[in-house]
């Protein structure tokens, strides 16, 4: 658990696929709890590389504290529609939207061959709202004490 200090909400959209359509949509998650860390300048001053808008979110694993339970992908990939509203997952090979705070964005069902389909619709989101970022990595920190264990997705 982080101190009150520095944590926030932030909003995440996992992509969800419907076994019977095929159809796709990214679900809007709200998280409690998180460490939201922009990191572009602390980059900067320990590589001397700069890195534009670089951030390091660390999420507790805890649903106690997120208000969700965090599942792998595979077990996400299994649930029911109305099951969705309770969980959170990123997936490594469908790395997630993000913002700092509480977005009230909702993505729209798409084929995977659709005009709006999800990668568009995720495009357009991006380029309407500079503070949005993509995950390009993630590691799950699940180990020591369980108030340590936590999810890490740098953007």
């Amino acid at each position: 658990m982080f101190p009150n200090q520095i944590v926030s909400p932030i909003t995440i959209w996992p992509q969800w696929n419907d076994p019977l359509t095929g159809n796709q949509i990214a679900i809007r998650c709200v998280l409690s709890g998180c460490f939201w860390n922009d990191d572009s300048i602390s980059v900067f001053q320990r590589t001397g590389v700069q890195t534009a808008n670089s951030v390091t979110l660390f999420i507790p694993y805890a649903k106690e504290i997120t208000g969700r339970q965090y599942i792998s992908p595979d077990e996400w990939n299994k649930l029911a529609i109305d099951q969705l509203d309770k969980y959170w997952t990123v997936n490594p090979r469908q790395l997630p939207l993000m913002v700092k705070g509480i977005s009230e964005h909702k993505f729209e069902w798409a084929a995977p061959t659709a005009a709006n389909r999800i990668a568009i619709q995720e495009s357009n989101f991006m380029l309407a709202n500079p503070n949005v970022r993509r995950g390009r990595d993630v590691n799950e920190n699940l180990f020591g004490s369980m108030d340590m264990w936590h999810i890490q997705i740098r953007a």
